[in-house]
């Protein structure tokens, strides 16, 4: 087995003990609904865990086509989301901070560092990245709309709720910008 090859099984790994202990830990009563996948960090590891084994197990130009942008743009949202709130004070859950290592550092310093590739086409990076959080974003407002009774249910991040859905769209919007401003950090990176 390469040097490579065994980077990847060991951050596979880390990935989905991050993935098993995040989706193990109970949820708030307002969160219960909706789950552990209304969580990006945890789409985002899903896509990055998907990428990993596909590309152990074939050398398909498909899955670096299509899942290598989709896994990196969702994992610099969610690393560089994740640490600037944090640095800003915003209140997170309470975990390890090596469990926030592996969820909001280890996956896209992989995908930038230790398995890259160029960067592809900008249109299928957006169209994909776009899709997916169109997906995303129904999923969750379909939660809230479905449980609106109850009197508990709520967003998933904090700054979604007591918003009309202008305002949520307005978020949604830089939660996606941010994803594909990752498509001009791997245009910086291989530049070197």
């Amino acid at each position: 087995m390469s040097r490579k090859g065994l980077v990847s099984l060991i951050v596979l790994g880390l990935c989905v003990s991050a993935l098993y202990e995040t989706t193990n830990v109970p949820l708030p009563p307002e969160l219960e609904k909706g789950g552990s996948f209304q969580f990006l960090t945890v789409l985002s590891l899903v896509v990055t865990i998907i990428y990993i084994t596909l590309s152990q197990i074939t050398s398909s130009n498909w899955n670096v086509k299509y899942i290598y942008p989709l896994a990196s743009n969702l994992e610099f949202q969610v690393t560089v989301g994740y640490w600037s709130l944090k640095l800003l004070g915003f209140k997170n859950y309470e975990r390890s901070l090596w469990l926030d290592i592996k969820l909001h550092a280890i996956p896209y310093l992989y995908l930038l560092v230790l398995d890259s590739h160029s960067r592809g086409s900008v249109r299928t990076s957006v169209m994909i990245t776009v899709a997916f959080m169109l997906v995303w974003w129904t999923y969750i407002e379909s939660i809230v709309y479905l449980n609106r009774n109850d009197g508990v249910t709520s967003f998933p991040y904090g700054m979604l709720n007591n918003r009309t859905f202008i305002g949520r769209f307005v978020w949604f919007i830089g939660f996606t910008s941010l994803s594909c401003l990752n498509y001009v950090v791997l245009g910086i990176r291989n530049c070197f």
